[in-house]
């Protein structure tokens, strides 16, 4: 994803939002199938998973805090590679001349 889709998202967090909570849906159905796998009954698996999993508010608030750190972190070493190569054709311009 893109750095600029990262900051757009910080705005438009609706489309985000279903995103990450189909994936965190997604997550404790997969852990729910595996306890019904081992023997346990769909409702005790889907409670089991729930409370594995943890509280959903959070874990989304955590995955967004990560995503805007991962957008920071991508537009920082971007613009550091940036700099490092102005400069090295700056000094090879230089040394041209």
């Amino acid at each position: 994803m893109s750095i600029i889709r990262r900051i757009t998202n910080l705005f438009s967090r609706t489309s985000v939002d279903r995103e990450i909570d189909d994936e965190l849906e997604a997550h404790i159905a997969l852990r729910g199938d595996d306890n019904i796998a081992s023997g346990m009954s769909p409702a005790v698996a889907r409670r089991d998973a729930l409370l594995r999993f943890g509280n959903p508010i959070a874990t989304r608030e955590r995955v967004v805090a990560m995503d805007v750190a991962y957008g920071w972190r991508t537009s920082a070493r971007t613009s550091v590679m940036h700099f490092g190569s102005y400069k090295n054709l700056r000094a090879s311009r230089l040394r041209r001349s």
